[in-house]
């Protein structure tokens, strides 16, 4: 099978492994464990390869929708400080982060060594 066909096989089992864990009332990320398994010991297909490239661009995307659709307003509101606490200050410090690494990098690299940038410029880089 085309690995493009796989994808879609593993969607549709992965969509009726939802609904299946909704009548059942079992948690959906047991129900893919347990359906994983399954597909796993019945050798009905080949598995595609698990490349850093499918997971961050098919598989991710997809599971942190599936989380943030189901993610209920007031448990956002209710763990809003740890939130923002954690958050805000992650942002801000991973700005700086990089802003530092980019100008210290950029004097290694031919055609932007003779620029002067600065540091806000830098962070929005």
């Amino acid at each position: 099978m085309i690995p493009e066909t796989v994808l879609i096989i593993l969607f549709v089992a992965a969509s009726l492994l939802s609904v299946v864990a909704n009548c059942l009332h079992i948690p959906y990320t047991v129900a893919l464990v347990l359906g994983g398994l399954l597909l796993g010991t019945l050798h009905l297909f080949v598995a595609p390869p698990l490349t850093h490239a499918l997971l961050f661009n098919v598989f991710l995307p997809g599971l942190i929708f599936e989380y943030a659709y189901h993610l209920s307003a007031s448990a956002i509101w209710r763990d809003r400080l740890a939130i923002f606490g954690f958050a805000v200050p992650g942002v801000l410090l991973s700005m700086v982060v990089t802003a530092m690494v980019f100008l210290w990098s950029s004097q290694y690299l031919p055609g932007v060594a003779s620029v002067t940038m600065p540091l806000g410029v830098a962070g929005a880089c």
